[in-house]
């Protein structure tokens, strides 16, 4: 029951999304669902619903990291070609488990990159599987499709935009919480938009499972070049790794995994770096 939440403002693109997911055997664990991309010209984040991949064999966000570190050494360095490789290939990507006894069905994946191309906010969702508002199809389709929308194009008619990337149909259920999270999106509250987008993640749990016990949110603004981490966990406060990240451009091309703190040299032009703000439960 993974669920995403992205919230988009004036100056900030949100991403919140919870860790829990299903693996082959039917058990249960934890992961990054997603993970960040910082080319010359944009910065974004990638999250991923559906199909996980097999952990200790390649996930779906590792198939990620290694597409974009692909594109980057190949001497693409702008999001259109990082965009556009990611959609050629993810039909590959799932081909490959076919013949691993998953049947069909579990090999819907839904990929969600937002955030910003210079000084304007964007959306792309990448897909084998959603129909219409973004709800599930009973079988994954034999091709993957592109939807891409600029926010300075369609613009904010209601002072934010807030989507949901995975069972969007639960969140659809949280009026309090939905019309709290647009409050605060419009007034730019950005802690606040995390706490509420955790709390819409949670309320899945009460339809059924352990989603949004531990979730993280991904925070990328319009002039601010830090990006910042927001941690919330079921237990106490605790300093968490960065999730994974791909720099692109033409001087390096580089993943970095598990790192704690640290500053990009220029990247197009900008420096850019990682904040940290942990937060446990207790603290909303």
């Amino acid at each position: 029951m993974t669920l995403h939440v992205r919230v988009v403002t004036q100056n900030h693109v949100v991403n919140v999304c919870d860790r829990l997911v299903t693996v082959t055997d039917g058990s249960e664990d934890e992961m990054y669902k997603h993970c960040v991309l910082i080319t010359e010209d944009a910065r974004v984040v990638f999250s991923v619903a559906g199909f996980a991949g097999i952990k200790g064999q390649e996930t779906t966000v590792e198939w990620l990291l290694h597409e974009m570190l692909t594109t980057c050494q190949s001497g693409h360095h702008g999001i259109n070609q990082h965009l556009d490789d990611i959609w050629k290939h993810a039909q590959q990507h799932i081909d490959k488990f076919r013949g691993r006894g998953i049947l069909w069905k579990d090999l819907k994946l839904g990929i969600l990159a937002s955030g910003w191309v210079g000084s304007e906010q964007f959306s792309c969702v990448i897909d084998n599987a959603l129909e219409r508002w973004w709800t599930w199809a009973a079988e994954a389709r034999p091709s993957f499709k592109a939807r891409i929308r600029n926010f300075a194009e369609y613009g904010l008619p209601a002072g934010c935009a807030i989507g949901y990337l995975g069972h969007e149909r639960y969140a659809l259920k949280q009026r309090r919480l939905r019309q709290l999270l647009a409050f605060y999106a419009r007034k730019e509250e950005i802690e606040k938009v995390v706490r509420i987008a955790v709390e819409v993640i949670r309320s899945v749990a009460r339809e059924g499972g352990r989603v949004g016990v531990d979730c993280d949110g991904i925070r990328i603004s319009r002039d601010d070049p830090g990006i910042q981490v927001f941690t919330y966990r079921s237990s106490e406060m605790y300093d968490d790794v960065f999730p994974d990240c791909v720099v692109s451009s033409s001087q390096k091309c580089f993943v970095s995994r598990g790192l704690k703190d640290i500053e990009w040299e220029t990247v197009g032009g900008r420096q850019v770096k990682w904040l940290k703000r942990g937060a446990g439960r207790n603290q909303h």
